[in-house]
């Protein structure tokens, strides 16, 4: 789906860039929380439209974005697939204080997707699939696949020597749980 959202003009000096206000989405209903932050599906006011905004949990908020995050957003703008979920733009709150992805809103998360395969059985693994074998050619790794995480919305790392321990505990690799450093993509598998 084609946005065309104009940005808010923040100064070019800024870490920012370019963004929009928070202020300019309705809050329709919360989707859920993970380890970097809240999800929530929203109303964009301007271009009636229903997105999801992602508040990014910052530890301390007078400090510029995590590297995590921005590495986050970095890799989220170059991918361009059905299958994964579309980074529309950066939304912030009043003087910058917090920080909002705007995300494409997907309705259903992956247990729902799970307890509807009952009647749709081979819907399910080919999409999940097709949109990591997309990041994998991309070089970039999921690491967290788990039932409450929307299926289209991923922290993505490039391939490289990474922590083992940046990963939801119950759905960790054994690779993970053994504190490999280097791995492949077959830990999203």
């Amino acid at each position: 789906m084609p946005y065309n959202l104009e940005p808010y003009n923040v100064p070019e000096s800024h870490a920012y860039g370019k963004c929009r206000l928070v202020t300019d989405f309705e809050k329709i209903s919360y989707i859920g929380e993970g380890a970097y932050g809240s999800v929530f599906k929203c109303k964009d006011k301007k271009y009636d439209l229903i997105v999801a905004l992602k508040k990014l949990r910052i530890r301390h908020e007078d400090r510029p974005l995590p590297r995590n995050f921005m590495r986050e957003i970095t890799i989220m703008k170059e991918l361009q697939h059905d299958n994964v979920a579309t980074l529309i733009g950066i939304a912030v709150g009043r003087n910058f204080a917090s920080t909002y992805l705007i995300l494409e809103y997907y309705p259903y998360d992956l247990s729902k997707i799970i307890d509807d395969a009952v009647a749709k059985p081979f819907i399910l693994h080919p999409e999940l699939l097709y949109g990591l074998d997309y990041i994998h050619h991309h070089n970039v790794l999921h690491r967290d696949l788990a039932l409450t995480l929307d299926v289209h919305v991923s922290l993505v790392q490039k391939m490289k020597e990474m922590t083992p321990n940046k990963v939801s505990r119950w759905y960790r690799a054994p690779e993970l749980l053994f504190g490999d450093t280097k791995y492949t993509s077959a830990i999203d598998i």
